[in-house]
């Protein structure tokens, strides 16, 4: 085996894990699907991770955060996403101040949803 086979080998192995962690915690799902704007995996900071946990835990969550913090992204995109994922029968509402603005995450969701990482984990 060629140097460069095991390290084709050691990467599948890593996005293998990757992937079956993003099935199980949703932070980890979140920085499996979510992408910056140079297509590189985000990072879930620790405040985000709790945020999220928070979510995933409890029916209603009040959460007081500055612009730019995720509140949006992770509470009209990834909850939504991790739900579906693990019930596809589920119907979700998105609710926003403005119609364009519940289009654009919707066209977001669809975007991911559409994704290689999404669909390596969720299927069609």
């Amino acid at each position: 085996m060629t140097i460069f086979d095991q390290l084709a080998k050691q990467i599948d192995e890593t996005a293998d894990r990757d992937a079956d962690q993003a099935k199980k915690s949703i932070v980890k799902f979140a920085e499996y699907v979510l992408r910056d704007k140079f297509g590189q995996r985000i990072t879930v900071q620790p405040f985000q991770a709790h945020m999220l946990q928070a979510m995933e835990e409890h029916r209603f969550v009040v959460l007081e955060a500055a612009r730019g913090f995720g509140k949006s992204t992770y509470g009209c995109l990834i909850l939504p996403l991790w739900r579906l994922m693990h019930n596809r029968d589920l119907r979700i509402m998105i609710v926003t101040q403005s119609d364009g603005l519940a289009k654009h995450w919707l066209r977001e969701m669809e975007t991911i949803m559409a994704s290689a990482p999404f669909q390596k984990i969720a299927g069609n």
